[in-house]
């Protein structure tokens, strides 16, 4: 993998939220060890884009995923994607980095980029877990559109 210094990791910051203004210190240390190794985090802004309601309509339906199968119900509310995760009784707002990616900022931070069959049809997204501390983290999973 190549990184930015001598180091280089599979942890990502996906959604991090900061005023405009500000200087900022961050420290980044390994769970295992609060003295091990030196370690750069690199931020990097790319804001909230806007995408037209005729491609999110595309996303929304029902979704089954990942190992966990979590029944998920992708819909649009006051033009604004979400995620309801029936599972977990959970709404989740997506905000949108690109026509097709969307950040889930809560519980940790994961992205769900919107993928198409040979159709041309929207038939699911894969999601990478970005939370720390979990046997997930730093994997992608796949999501089926059912409906």
């Amino acid at each position: 993998m190549k990184g930015h210094g001598p180091y280089a990791s599979d942890a990502k910051i996906l959604a991090f939220r900061a005023p405009a203004d500000g200087v900022y210190r961050i420290e980044a240390r390994s769970h295992l060890d609060d003295h091990a190794g030196k370690y750069t985090l690199i931020l990097n802004s790319f804001g909230q884009k806007t995408v037209d309601l005729e491609i999110l309509e595309r996303y929304v339906g029902n979704y089954l995923e990942g190992p966990w199968q979590f029944h998920v119900n992708v819909y649009i509310q006051d033009g604004q994607l979400y995620s309801f995760v029936e599972e977990m009784q959970l709404d989740i707002m997506l905000i949108p980095i690109s026509e097709t990616e969307f950040i889930q900022p809560s519980e940790g931070s994961t992205l769900m980029v919107f993928t198409q069959g040979d159709t041309g049809q929207v038939d699911g997204y894969n999601l990478y877990v970005s939370t720390i501390n979990t046997v997930n983290a730093g994997k992608w999973f796949r999501a089926e559109k059912t409906e």
